[in-house]
């Protein structure tokens, strides 16, 4: 990802083992390099396409996924979703706040609702533009990690040694191995 895309500082780590019932088996954070308070379409779309690399990563490698990128995939759809209902940034739905969200504390949680106020048939019109989104981010992770193959490789190699990566570390790997950047797109869904 470029520089104005805000996510350039992360931190990637591999855990091989833990006897914890619940583990995270591989996971990328990011830090913004600045306070922001709006994101563009470009850095949601970056991000989209970061939180499916693990799964594309497992189909790629093992020919097999499993449950390892379930939080991912419900962060991904989370985020399309608000791309979609939320922010306008659909060009098939238009500039338009899709339901109205409502937050009710109850019993010390924070519960968010989503009352629906749009037909049966914008709600499967916004289903088809969050999946389209979510799968589009998918392929493009996808196809990243084939031209890259070999990076991919290289940096679960270093991750078995060392468990973890942080920004300057990775991009060193990277850039020395002559990574294959994806064509620029267009920032309009």
């Amino acid at each position: 990802f470029q520089a104005e895309d805000g996510i350039r500082d992360y931190k990637v780590t591999g855990v091989q083992t833990c006897a914890l019932p619940i583990l995270a088996l591989g996971l990328t954070q990011t830090l913004p390099q600045e306070d922001r308070h709006t994101q563009s379409i470009g850095q949601l779309r970056a991000f989209l396409v970061m939180a499916m690399g693990g799964r594309a990563a497992e189909e790629i490698v093992f020919s097999d996924y499993d449950t390892g990128a379930a939080s991912d995939i419900k962060r991904a759809t989370r985020l399309a979703h608000g791309m979609v209902c939320e922010w306008g940034m659909s060009e098939a739905m238009g500039p338009v706040a899709w339901g109205e969200r409502s937050e009710e504390p109850f019993l010390g949680k924070d519960f968010v609702r989503q009352q629906r106020d749009f037909s049966e048939a914008t709600a499967q019109r916004i289903d088809e533009e969050v999946r389209k989104l979510v799968l589009t981010s998918y392929e493009s992770a996808r196809a990243i990690l084939v031209q890259n193959l070999h990076i991919l490789h290289k940096v679960a190699q270093v991750l078995l040694e060392k468990e973890t990566l942080d920004g300057p570390e990775f991009e060193r790997i990277v850039s020395a191995m002559n990574p294959i950047y994806p064509e620029p797109t267009s920032n309009v869904a």
